[in-house]
């Protein structure tokens, strides 16, 4: 709500205008000073230095921005009133220089942390006016505001983009009660933003009652540790939050290491059940006398060795696929006592093998359960 005490005021920045455009040009300072001046007095919630930059901006005089002092910008240091910057100043610079199409005037606008600087000036003036050759001015000078860089080539690109227009002389009253009302009145009145994983805490700028970037924190050095698992957190509507989105793609991941072990032990214990078997037959043929042991029997063997599945190789250790490759291969001049040699041998590297693949399939299910009692603790 417009504060009561400035409805007078209003008619008295009018009169003030009326006075400086039927004024001489040295006459303008002096009178908006005392108008300023007085407007301040009568209210609380607009100062001197905005309501001398509504001024200036409207009559695009940059005379008039030279009285603004940036008194909210001094501070005390040993007893003595240092003053680095001056804020409203150089906005009001700025914004003539815009309003005007006049990058000259930007030499004048020397921010150093928070006030407009130079390459701010000229960004504006090139974005109002639409001329990217204004940029050509910033060289091979480069600034950083909020980690974005300002150099030449981003200001031609800037300059594309299409900016309302500046306040009018029909808009002055406009401007005036957008400074009175302002977005706030206390730091409790400002919320935090989000830029990317950056949360900026705003605070309220009592000199035009808005919302302003104070501090940062970066939110992906906030970790969140579930069971093994640290994530990192992300900034959601100006707060550090849990990243969902990376949690369900770990449970994605660890859902799918489940599928694949599961179907590794189905495959394992399908191969164990036959290889079983195929040592308990090499264990017999083994103990065979050489009496048994014909040409038939050779080759037979021979045969059905060679139509194992695939799937009880690929698990076979070198020794025992060795053997295996003896044993089905040229099988009519082997003699008996080497199939019997072959097949002891071969019983022996099975049991080895088996003892491996049990251990292979004990750690796949151990692994399994592993994972299943991590994802029942993920959210």
């Amino acid at each position: 709500m417009v504060n009561r005490g400035f409805i007078g005021a209003i008619p008295a920045i009018l009169v003030t205008i009326t006075l400086i455009l039927g004024s001489g040009y040295l006459a303008r300072a002096p009178i908006a000073t005392s108008a300023c001046n007085f407007i301040s007095q009568k209210t609380t919630e607009l100062d001197r230095d905005h309501c001398l930059k509504a001024i200036a901006t409207t009559l695009r005089d940059p005379g008039l921005c030279q009285a603004i002092k940036g008194e909210e910008f001094v501070n005390v240091y040993q007893g003595k009133k240092v003053q680095l910057e001056n804020p409203p100043k150089m906005e009001c610079l700025t914004e003539v220089a815009a309003e005007t199409n006049n990058p000259s005037l930007c030499d004048k606008v020397e921010g150093i942390f928070i006030a407009n600087t130079r390459i701010d000036c000229l960004y504006r003036v090139a974005q109002v006016n639409k001329n990217a050759s204004i940029c050509d001015r910033i060289g091979g000078e480069n600034q950083s505001r909020v980690g974005m860089l300002m150099d030449r080539v981003g200001c031609k690109a800037q300059a594309s983009i299409a900016k309302s227009s500046l306040p009018s002389k029909t808009s002055i009253q406009a401007e005036i009660t957008n400074v009175i009302q302002g977005e706030c009145k206390y730091d409790s009145d400002c919320n935090s933003i989000c830029e990317g994983n950056t949360r900026w805490k705003l605070g309220c700028n009592p000199v035009n009652n808005s919302c302003q970037k104070t501090f940062s924190d970066d939110c992906t050095l906030q970790q969140e540790k579930i069971s093994v698992f640290s994530f990192n957190k992300i900034c959601q509507n100006g707060e550090c939050v849990r990243d969902i989105t990376a949690i369900n793609s770990k449970k994605s991941e660890l859902n799918a290491q489940k599928t694949e072990l599961s179907k590794n032990v189905k495959k394992w214990t399908a191969v164990r059940q036959k290889y079983t078997e195929e040592m308990l037959t090499a264990n017999k043929k083994c103990l065979d006398g050489l009496s048994e042991v014909t040409n038939k029997l050779i080759i037979d063997s021979a045969t059905k060795l060679g139509m194992l599945p695939k799937s009880l190789w690929d698990v076979a250790s070198d020794i025992t696929n060795n053997l295996l490759d003896a044993l089905a291969s040229d099988p009519q001049k082997m003699s008996a006592e080497e199939f019997i040699s072959l097949n002891c041998n071969l019983y022996r590297s099975i049991q080895t093998d088996l003892d491996v693949l049990e251990k292979r399939i004990n750690y796949a299910q151990d692994k399994y359960r592993q994972i299943d009692a991590q994802l029942n603790l993920l959210p």
